[in-house]
């Protein structure tokens, strides 16, 4: 359970409007924006940084979203898995990469350009942030000072994202599609903390199994829209 519920009314223009885009987009006020919706200023300022990772297009869209789900999936984030998977899906991008992106360096499922990225990922997520001059090198060999920033920013961005979220317990909606991707962590919230975010792969609600007599909850499961 989020340990913060947001609001779902407000007489903020502000957050009327993105209520009411959220649910135009997805059905439902998304918790992020019931949660920033209780200040209004961070929401507009979030919502600014929003606009202009979506307007970066000086690299491809799906390997800055592979290399932000690779940031989810470090830090173990529901959340931000279950948005990320339902953007990758949009864009096309194939459930068995996204499976397969905790072992990026062992899989055949990713290029060289992607592998480069998602090495870059891993070494801004790591705390302290250590990046090897190889693996900088190595991003400087496939682009411009203009890329590098772009896909810096977009991954610090998602770094904040999942550290906030994961921060405050916000869970997955059920916002994607075929598959539910679940960090470890996510099943021992309630334990000391685990020290491994990679983690097993659920199959999609139809998949699982009723588990309602055991009263456990589902992490992946759909929650009503607002």
């Amino acid at each position: 359970m989020a340990r913060i519920e947001g609001i779902t009314r407000s007489r903020s223009l502000l957050v009327r409007l993105v209520f009411f885009f959220s649910r135009r987009c997805y059905g439902r006020v998304i918790t992020p924006a019931r949660v920033y919706a209780l200040h209004p200023r961070l929401l507009l300022a979030v919502g600014h940084m929003e606009e202009a990772q979506e307007g970066a297009r000086q690299l491809g869209a799906s390997v800055k979203q592979l290399a932000r789900m690779l940031v989810a999936w470090r830090i173990g984030c529901p959340w931000c898995l279950d948005f990320g998977t339902r953007a990758s899906q949009d864009l096309l991008i194939a459930d068995e990469q996204l499976r397969a992106l905790p072992d990026y360096e062992h899989s055949s499922l990713f290029s060289e350009e992607e592998r480069v990225v998602l090495r870059y990922t891993d070494a801004m997520t790591t705390i302290p942030v250590q990046v090897p001059e190889a693996v900088f090198t190595a991003l400087k060999a496939i682009y411009s000072d203009r890329q590098i920033l772009e896909v810096t920013t977009a991954i610090a961005w998602e770094n904040y994202h999942a550290r906030v979220n994961h921060a405050l317990g916000l869970e997955a909606e059920g916002m994607a599609r075929h598959i539910c991707l679940v960090p470890m962590n996510v099943e021992l919230r309630d334990q000391p903390a685990h020290t491994d975010a990679l983690s097993q792969v659920r199959e999609t609600v139809e998949q699982r199994k009723d588990r309602s007599s055991t009263k456990e909850v589902d992490p992946c499961h759909k929650q009503p829209g607002y």
